[in-house]
């Protein structure tokens, strides 16, 4: 159901005492298309519960998925809606879809070959715009109880050794290479990095503050000399480098006409340079993970490493917590150094060392 546009101008469909309608909107714009599709829904006085599980995920993209989350989310929420209505039906009435069709969703999909995470993440939408549902009015139920999703596997996710890192710099064009290495340093989501304004680096303090898209709070992290070097090329790099306040709204990785690089076009290529090197596969958010790991494997605390990261709780960096066995050492050196403190303060220290001696009976003499 939904919108559907032809030769420049959207159309509607939408059932009515049991009857498809089918009309134009005679509008060019979707905003506008869509504003004249919900009207039409209103007028149509269906009564709760009645509306089509097609206007229920229409009207969730439209006015939550669309204004509230990133770009990247609202693309993936448009995939796992077509899931769910090509499976479910489009004109399946909301207050008739009961655990009994998620059920047999998971059972389809699974035939399907879908992974358990894509799996969930559209029982999750689905869940999300049935909360939506509730709050319009439009039923009293929610359909995705506890229990209805699959379990997964919770794997440790795959990051770059060193020589790894440097074949895939290697086999990437040299703006991508920025990127990947600045990733790696920083922990910095694809998005995030894409969406960096030279205004959010401060050069004096050597740190650099965003937007975080999921907490959206600003998060200000230091740099590595590394990170920073990556940052002074950019500068040497960009004809229209920054110089004045004016300048700070453009963003810092750029192609050659000084546009922001579109995300799929990295995806690309990043997949074609990984491809070329030869490593084991790897996806972007890959190195964030090796950010998150190369940490955790140097003895740097896990709290430490999620004020780094911007992770959101502590129990999101459990994956890494077997990399971080020399953190843990620490806490035996301190006890270690009390305790020798103490000996030396009380004078214990050499009684000590002459027990020892005893316990180990008189020397053999040859």
């Amino acid at each position: 159901m939904g919108l559907y546009k032809r030769n420049g101008v959207y159309y509607m469909r939408y059932f009515a005492d049991g009857k498809l309608i089918r009309t134009s909107t005679h509008r060019s714009s979707k905003k506008e298309a869509n504003e004249v599709y919900f009207k039409a829904l209103s007028k149509v006085g269906r009564a709760p519960g009645q509306h089509t599980l097609s206007e229920l995920l229409d009207r969730y993209m439209e006015e939550h998925s669309k204004p509230n989350k990133t770009v990247k989310s609202y693309v993936r929420d448009k995939s796992l809606k077509t899931h769910l209505l090509d499976i479910i039906g489009e004109s399946k009435i909301i207050d008739q879809i009961i655990a009994k069709d998620i059920e047999a969703y998971k059972s389809r999909r699974q035939k399907e070959g879908a992974k358990p995470k894509t799996i969930n993440n559209e029982l999750i939408l689905l869940g999300h715009a049935f909360t939506k549902a509730v709050n319009w009015g439009w039923t009293d139920k929610n359909p995705m109880t506890r229990g209805l999703k699959l379990k997964v596997r919770n794997i440790v996710e795959r990051w770059l050794t060193f020589a790894e890192e440097k074949k895939l710099t290697l086999a990437a064009p040299l703006w991508l290479r920025e990127i990947i290495t600045f990733a790696v340093e920083t922990g910095m989501r694809e998005g995030e990095i894409l969406g960096l304004k030279w205004e959010n680096i401060d050069f004096e303090r050597l740190t650099l503050s965003m937007l975080t898209p999921k907490t959206k709070r600003m998060e200000t992290i230091p740099l590595s000399e590394t990170a920073k070097n990556v940052l002074r090329r950019r500068i040497w790099a960009d004809p229209k480098k920054p110089i004045t306040k004016d300048d700070g709204d453009k963003y810092v990785f750029t192609n050659a006409n000084g546009h922001r690089h579109n995300a799929r076009n990295v995806i690309r290529a990043f997949s074609a340079a990984v491809k070329k090197s030869k490593i084991k596969p790897l996806r972007f958010q890959d190195l964030r993970h090796t950010f998150a790991t190369r940490l955790a494997q140097s003895g740097i605390d896990l709290l430490t490493i999620q004020k780094l990261g911007r992770w959101q709780s502590l129990s999101m960096l459990n994956r890494y917590a077997h990399h971080a066995v020399e953190s843990l050492r620490k806490g035996p050196e301190v006890l270690d150094a009390l305790r020798k403190a103490s000996d030396t303060t009380s004078g214990t220290g050499a009684k000590k060392k002459a027990l020892d001696n005893e316990s180990q009976g008189p020397e053999t003499k040859g």
